[in-house]
């Protein structure tokens, strides 16, 4: 009997299935399974005597009692002490082991050589099994006559196959040689008569496991070797088990001797870099690895995961991120392996068979259950997946399956929707009720009693896990293979002596067909197909398919860059095609800036022939140096003095000592006397306190809008007109430009000597920052200054709002956010002063926007949003003071690349996207606004229109960037121009910033900690706010979701 889903024909709507479990489809033809003797089936079958259940307890045992060999194997016993499935777990190669005819003087017959002495327990074995029935003539021969020499030779090589037609005779399976002939092929396994060795066994041979498992094996038939399939005989218990791991060892060993024997054939000899390894001078190539590599082709390998993973990363790039991830566990308890395994009085931990089959029949019932489409919103989101138990009295049999399936403890804080944090990951819906459950999707169909955990994917790096899951099924990924000089790939060759490949083909193709000039030779498999017989390429009829080039490392050089290359050129139709890039050089900068640009690019590793580049400009890169090295020639001149002209002294600290103190004291003096009493209140402590150097821990705490920045520009001033170093540093670079000398707080604290003679340190929008970053600067000053008082007795003054941006905290929970702030670090105990707060909302709290704000009458509302917040734009494009002065922000990057791709849409002219980098000297920052003056291949020329040096003109190359905190195995390094289009920018981006015209856009509410009070405070008036809120049918709405964390503000 077979289920209907293990038909081999899979169509629905066919009358008359076929069914099959191996074999091909009838192809390979197996041997009938014979009966045990009576006497063994007894005991393996019988559920009712006492004998027979003492057998199958302990069947493992009388195995080794009755084994010709011995297995060399490091059993771990561990696994099986714990709850789970009975695991037969060992360490290293397993291999079997046979010794000697006789043992030697005083020791013990064991194994074989019992056979020999034991004489009366011959019933069953000797009657049905051939090597015992061997091993006996053996022992007759040794006790009819003295033999000075015996051998006993097991048979490697057969006539038939021992298993498909008759068992095999006596002279194909041993024979028995006198004297010393010779004994021929290695593989056969030949046992002297007394030497006190032991003899490995080859896993190929096919006597491996009938002289291991006798009772499995009780007529001797053969095992398993080369060129026969295999199919053993129904069994029970931890025997089978044990059989098994040398079933597979057997099999795996037949795989690697296919690898070893033809390296050449699989080309693994050709890995770059291997090969490039060897070749070095003073390097032996055997110390670098085995000799034997294992291709990609061999399952488990790591070139196999690796493919495995680029094909994954391939699908991802082409059709983007997944939606869902599901992980399935099999459950033993089904009904449907229950009812099965109950027939043979077996468990299912004895039919791995029957278990698999299952799982795989339920797998494919739930991907053929999964529904089509996006789930784009919280809403939609929480249909599927959330973290409750489901309602007992509506539902019980979903209640009952969750109970007892997907409990496993407290799952953190209430969410009343599921949120999307501005990592991109998820906090899943939990009501609260009181319930504490693992995430699961309440939506699915009942029969589906198992552990299956759903998640909602949007991450690139889910891929690196979920590879496996998303390569089922054939011809989803075709790899191109390039070939050099020297090489002639396997996989892409037929015959040796044909020498063209998909590659140079596929430049032939390009002269034929038109319509596939304009793809990559990556993409050229999207619509056309190679046929691998006629050695060309066709267009494509059917079917989708996705092309990637196989991967090569950086460290190749030259592959690495034919490899790029590949990916960028199209419609070539010869290599003078591919090599043939744009070559316009434009000389847009001064010598300053072409030195630091040179410099960049030996940093990046961008020039293949930096030394070629050196000779050709640098003539132009040392023009202004001739000239100003000129004003020797000038007595009037005057050369630097002071602290500049000793080269060895610091020039961080000679940076912060440049100050003009007349121009500082005239500015102290005018803010002075500009502040209200509360101010002035506050400058008189603190500059009181730098005065005397007795150290002090301060917060200034307040809203935008009343003078932070201010009482930043004063205290500065004052302490810098009398000589001293101020450091200013804040979380995030755009607030870093407010402030005088202002540099992000990573980029500032690098030096000892630049902190030993610091007097004050400012650091604003301290709330964003983890609290270890002031943990790791207290002990970093402690130790710098001998100083055991808090930050080594410094004066440091943190500013901020604590209803803005709490800092991030990667896949953290809202109880991880709060233990991450600043008021949440033992630094917060040292803090002068005391304050309370009205009670801000808690949770999520759904307020009214005034109409005055709300834009309700639009069509498209990112339309509307756009009009609203950039009017006239396609006559203001280019206008700087247009658009320094607005911006729209939403919850979410999504929302945001909508808009912006929008505005591209309306602009005329080609589109560039990307990302940010940090240059506090020049005014640039993360965040920081320019305006594209000028667009190069490796240059882009830009004019900032924010912060303090607005107007200044910059050059900015391509760069390495890197993610500081990546999840990846590796360093992840992407080189790229440092940009991204901003007509619209999140919340938390827009932190620190004041703009005359806003528009806020919440398709979604917002999600995050006073996300909402940052955006409405960008705002430099009312007159210049507008809102736009709307639902997911896409109908204005006048109310959204505003989010607090009140423990926050538990001790202020």
């Amino acid at each position: 009997m077979m289920w209907y889903d293990e038909r081999i024909n899979k169509d629905k709507q066919i009358k008359n299935p076929k069914f099959a479990l191996c074999c091909s489809d009838e192809k390979i033809q197996l041997p009938v399974l014979q009966d045990a003797p009576q006497s063994l089936r007894q005991l393996l079958f019988d559920t009712n005597d006492s004998q027979a259940k003492n057998f199958q307890q302990n069947i493992r045992s009388y195995n080794v009692m009755f084994a010709f060999t011995s297995p060399g194997l490091q059993l771990d016993t561990r696994y099986n002490t714990k709850r789970g499935s009975p695991t037969f777990h060992v360490h290293g190669q397993g291999h079997h082991l046979i010794g000697s005819l006789l043992p030697l003087a005083n020791k013990s017959p064991k194994f074989a050589q019992l056979y020999i002495y034991d004489t009366d327990n011959k019933n069953m074995l000797d009657n049905n099994n051939h090597y015992a029935h061997k091993f006996r003539m053996a022992r007759d021969k040794l006790q009819s006559s003295i033999v000075s020499s015996l051998k006993l030779k097991l048979i490697y090589d057969r006539q038939s196959d021992g298993r498909l037609y008759n068992l095999p005779n006596t002279v194909e399976v041993a024979a028995l040689i006198v004297g010393d002939e010779h004994t021929g092929n290695h593989r056969g396994i030949i046992i002297e008569k007394k030497t006190g060795l032991l003899k490995r066994i080859n896993e190929l041979h096919p006597a491996y496991l009938p002289l291991q498992y006798p009772l499995l094996y009780p007529r001797g038939k053969d095992g398993y070797r080369p060129d026969i399939p295999h199919k053993d005989h129904p069994n029970i218990h931890v025997a089978k088990r044990k059989k098994v791991v040398d079933g597979y060892c057997m099999i795996e060993s037949q795989n690697l001797n296919f690898v070893r024997q033809h390296q050449q054939q699989l080309r693994v000899d050709k890995y770059i870099n291997l090969n490039a390894c060897n070749n070095a001078p003073e390097t032996l190539g055997n110390e670098k690895g085995k000799r034997v590599i294992l291709p990609s082709s061999f399952v488990g390998s790591q070139r196999y995961m690796e493919q495995l993973y680029f094909d994954g990363m391939a699908i991802c790039g082409h059709i983007g991120f997944l939606d869902l991830f599901l992980t399935l566990t099999c459950n033993p308890a089904w009904p449907e392996i229950q009812r099965k395994v109950r027939k043979s009085n077996l468990t299912p931990h004895d039919c791995p068979d029957v278990v698999s089959q299952i799982f795989k029949i339920k797998l494919n019932q739930l991907i053929n259950d999964l529904k089509r489409g996006h789930y784009p919103n919280p809403e939609d989101i929480d249909k599927i997946i959330s973290t409750e138990i489901p309602n007992n009295y509506t539902d019980p049999e979903l209640y009952e399956i969750v109970s007892k399936h997907m409990i496993h403890g407290p799952c953190g804080l209430p969410n009343r929707t599921t949120i999307v944090d501005q990592d991109g990951f998820l906090v899943y819906r939990r009501t609260n009720d009181g319930r504490m459950v693992q995430k699961h999707g309440i939506e699915l169909d009942n029969h589906f009693i198992d552990t299956l955990n759903v998640e909602w994917c949007n991450q690139s790096t889910s891929i690196k896990y979920l590879f496996k899951y998303i390569n089922k099924g054939s011809h989803r990924v075709t790899k191109s293979i390039v070939n050099t000089d020297n090489q002639q790939i396997g996989t892409v060759l037929s015959k040796s002596t044909i020498k063209e490949s998909m590659f140079t083909t596929w430049m032939h193709s390009n002269k034929i067909y038109h319509g596939g000039r304009d793809l990559t030779y990556p993409e050229y498999v999207s619509k056309f197909v190679y046929v691998a017989h006629k050695r060309c390429w066709q267009p494509r009829k059917q079917g989708n398919t996705i092309g990637r080039l196989i991967w090569v490392p950086p460290s190749t050089r030259e592959l690495f860059y034919m490899r790029i290359m590949f990916s960028s050129a199209k419609g070539s139709q010869s290599y003078k095609d591919i090599r043939t890039v744009d070559n316009v050089a434009n000389t847009w900068g001064t010598p300053h800036f072409l030195r630091k640009l040179f410099v960049n690019l030996l940093f990046m590793n961008t020039m293949e022939r930096p030394e070629y580049v050196w000779e050709q400009t640098w003539r132009w890169m040392t023009n202004d140096i001739v000239f100003n090295h000129r004003s020797q020639d000038f007595p009037s001149m005057p050369y630097p003095i002071g602290y500049a002209a000793n080269p060895h002294q610091n020039k961080f600290v000679y940076n912060e000592m440049t100050y003009d103190k007349e121009v500082l004291a005239a500015k102290f003096n005018r803010c002075y006397h500009s502040m209200i009493d509360e101010q002035a209140s506050i400058f008189d402590n603190i500059i009181r306190v730098v005065a005397s150097q007795l150290g002090g821990v301060y917060f200034l705490y307040g809203y935008g809008g009343t003078g932070k920045t201010f009482m930043w520009k004063t205290l500065s001033s004052a302490v810098r007109s009398n000589g001293g170093i101020v450091l200013t540093v804040a979380s995030s670079g755009i607030a870093s430009l407010l402030l005088p000398g202002g540099r992000t707080t990573h980029s500032k604290f690098d030096l000892a000597e630049l902190l030993q003679r610091t007097k004050l340190i400012i650091w604003d929008e301290a709330p964003m920052c983890h609290k270890f970053s002031y943990e790791a600067l207290d002990k970093s000053l402690k130790d710098i200054m001998y100083n055991d008082r808090p930050f080594g007795g410094k004066v440091i003054v943190f500013g901020g709002d604590f209803r803005q941006i709490l800092p991030v905290v990667p896949r953290g929970n809202r109880s991880d956010i709060v233990h991450a702030s600043l008021n949440a670090s033992y630094i917060w105990d040292h803090y002068i002063g005391d304050g309370k707060l009205g009670q801000p909302n808690d949770g999520h709290c759904e307020i009214a926007i005034p109409n005055e704000f709300l834009i309700m009458d639009f069509e498209d509302p990112i339309q509307a949003i756009v009009d609203a917040t950039y009017p006239d734009l396609l006559q203001n494009y280019n206008n700087a003071d247009f658009l320094q002065k607005r911006s729209i922000l939403a919850s979410s990057k999504d929302v945001v690349d909508k808009i912006n791709d929008y505005v591209l849409s309306l602009i005329p002219g080609d589109k560039k996207e990307y990302c940010s980098a940090d240059n506090q000297i020049d005014g640039l920052c993360n965040e920081t606004w320019l305006i594209v003056t000028k667009l190069g291949t490796n240059v882009v020329q830009a004019e900032l229109i924010t912060g303090p040096n607005v107007g200044h003109r910059t050059y900015i190359p391509r760069m390495n960037m890197s993610p500081s905190n990546s999840p990846w195995p590796f360093k992840l390094i992407r080189r790229q121009f440092p940009f991204i289009v901003s007509f619209a920018m999140t919340i938390n981006k827009s932190q620190g910033q004041s703009l005359a015209h806003v528009g806020l856009y919440f398709p979604n509410p917002v999600f995050y900690h006073d996300q909402l009070y940052v955006a409405l405070s960008r705002v430099q008036s009312k007159k210049g706010l507008r809102i736009l809120i709307h639902d997911k049918q896409g109908i204005a709405k006048n109310t959204t979701i505003n989010v607090v964390y009140k423990e926050v503000f538990a001790n202020l």
